[in-house]
């Protein structure tokens, strides 16, 4: 059976069972169809399991690259409003005033 879902000189085996019975080509035109199908989903179900797990793999790097740019974002605007508040303290202070004011 396996070499003739494989198609591996199946030929052989069909010619030597048709001797036999004649109608056994409905047999061997039936199983090669059905097992190439079955053989050719479980080939495209590997390969879409592949894609699968790099496309999870993908969106679990981008989403932690998310988090990080979230965080490096309010570090930024910390920083930000931090030197705000020091440059509004200087000019009421009258450090940033220029010579001749």
């Amino acid at each position: 059976m396996f070499q003739t879902m494989t198609g591996d000189d199946w030929g052989n085996i069909a010619r030597d069972v048709m001797t036999l019975h004649p109608t056994a080509w409905i047999f061997f035109t039936a199983f090669i169809l059905i097992s190439t199908f079955i053989v050719l989903n479980l080939f495209m179900a590997v390969v879409v399991s592949a894609m699968d797990e790099e496309s999870a793999a993908e969106r679990a790097e981008l989403q932690g690259l998310g988090d990080e740019s979230a965080a490096s974002t309010r570090v930024i605007l910390d920083e930000l409003a931090a030197l705000r508040r020091e440059v509004a303290a200087l000019r009421r202070d009258g450090a940033l005033d220029g010579p001749g004011r």
